[in-house]
This record gives structure tokens, C-alpha cells and sequence, in this order.
């Protein structure tokens, strides 16, 4: 149970984050905004940047692409200059002579007091940030540069476009896109769940619960009955 949900339950709050010390344990802070959690977050990060890379990877028949895990972009040996030049992607390769530049963000899914969908919030911040990087690109190699946003909620829900670029990415066809979006919806999940129990994230997830996709509803009991992110967003169980 959070500290948010029994302070509901008392006269008196007197529930902060047991790790940080925050007034107010919510679970968005818990999965998303605690100080002390950041590596946790950070591993869960990686999980979801480790299937992309592992399927694209996949998806090359011929000509498999170098791929480049958080470091700064260069081609042939040359790299940009100014403050492009330091940003380091959390993905990137170059195939067919064109440059995908893939950013991976896992916020929590909500709605803010002036109705932005959050998930929407962070896929702008995203493409804001890296926005400068792609036309430096484009104008130094004289190189067809994509930027890709993959978003996925602390609570597994892809944006319909994250879907569409995850379709970008692979090829895949329906049935094994489908498959591939559940996996990364799965392991969001996984990963918060092990941030909320402050468990090791290389621990087999058949020790602590069925955390898939259809066993969503359950696994949220263990968050202690907390409401998913409230948004529209395309799910991935729709068609």
C-alpha cells in the first residue's frame, strides 16, 4: 500500500516515501519520481532499449546495421561540433544509407489539471530535444535522418504512434507486431513492479507473479489497488 493511499485512510498524514523522504508517496512517485529510485528506472529504461535492439537487430535479413547504444553520432569517423555533438541518443544506426535516431521514454501515464495527456507531453520533449540534432545531420552528411520516439507508460500503454513506429522499425506484419508490442507493454509492467518491490530487475518473473500483458489487472492489486493512467491512447489489445 503507498503511503498516498493510507494517508487517505488517516486523520493525520504521516506516510512520506520511505526512500526519499517525499511528503507524498503516490505511485507515480514511486514509479516515476523518486530520487532514490532513479537507477531502478534507469534499468527499466534499458529493458524496453534492449528488446528494440534485439528485434531490430532481428528484422535485417541482409545488411545488418552496426547499432549504437547511448553515444554520440558520428559517420565515416567524423562527428558533429557544438552541443549536438555531446547529445547521445539512446539508439542509432544508419541503413540504406539512411539515419534512424530512436529516443525511449517510459513517464506515467495521466492527465495533467489542463487535460495534456503526459504521454504526449514527453513524445514533444523528446522530439524538442533532439529536433537540432537531426537537421545538423541531415546538412553535414547530406543523410535522410529519421527521429523516432518509442513511449510507453510506467504502466504499459503505448501511444498509437510509438506502435506505428515500432511497425517503422521491424516491418513486421500484424500478428508478430502485435506480439512485439505486448512484449514491450510486459515488461514496462515488469519493470515497475520490480521498482515498486525494490526487487533486482534480472530476477525471473515467475517468482514474483504472471506479469503479462492479460495478467495486467492482477499485478496492478500489487500496486495496492492504484488506478491505471488515465488516457486515450490506441492499447494494444485494440485493433
Amino acid at each position: 500500500m503507498t503511503g498516498e493511499i493510507k494517508d487517505k485512510r488517516e486523520d493525520e498524514p504521516k506516510n512520506p516515501c520511505k526512500l526519499c523522504g517525499y511528503q507524498n508517496e503516490s505511485l507515480m512517485h514511486i514509479l516515476n519520481g523518486c530520487q532514490s529510485r532513479k537507477h531502478k528506472y534507469t534499468e527499466r529504461h534499458n529493458l524496453i532499449e534492449g528488446i528494440l535492439v534485439e528485434e531490430i537487430r532481428k528484422a535485417q535479413q541482409q545488411n545488418k546495421p552496426i547499432i549504437f547504444r547511448n553515444s554520440t553520432i558520428r559517420v565515416n569517423g567524423e562527428k558533429l561540433d557544438g552541443e549536438e555533438s555531446r547529445l547521445k541518443p539512446d539508439i542509432w544506426y544508419i541503413k540504406d544509407n539512411k539515419l534512424f535516431i530512436i529516443e525511449i521514454t517510459i513517464p506515467y501515464g495521466q492527465y495533467t489539471e489542463d487535460n495534456q495527456n503526459t504521454l504526449e507531453i514527453r513524445t514533444e520533449e523528446k522530439k524538442a530535444k533532439y529536433n537540432n540534432l537531426v537537421i545538423r545531420c541531415q546538412e553535414k552528411w547530406a543523410i535522410e535522418t529519421h527521429l523516432i520516439t518509442i513511449v510507453a507508460s510506467s504502466l504499459g500503454v503505448l501511444t498509437k504512434e510509438s506502435i506505428q513506429n515500432v511497425h517503422l522499425l521491424t516491418g513486421y506484419k500484424w500478428r508478430r507486431l502485435n506480439s512485439l508490442i505486448n512484449r514491450i507493454s510486459m515488461n514496462a509492467i515488469r519493470g515497475s513492479y520490480l521498482v515498486y518491490t525494490n526487487l533486482e530487475m534480472n530476477q525471473p518473473v515467475e517468482r514474483y507473479g504472471n506479469i503479462n500483458h492479460r495478467g495486467e489487472e492482477h499485478d496492478h492489486q500489487r500496486f495496492n489497488g492504484e488506478q491505471h493512467a488515465s488516457n486515450d491512447e490506441y492499447n494494444i489489445n485494440e485493433r
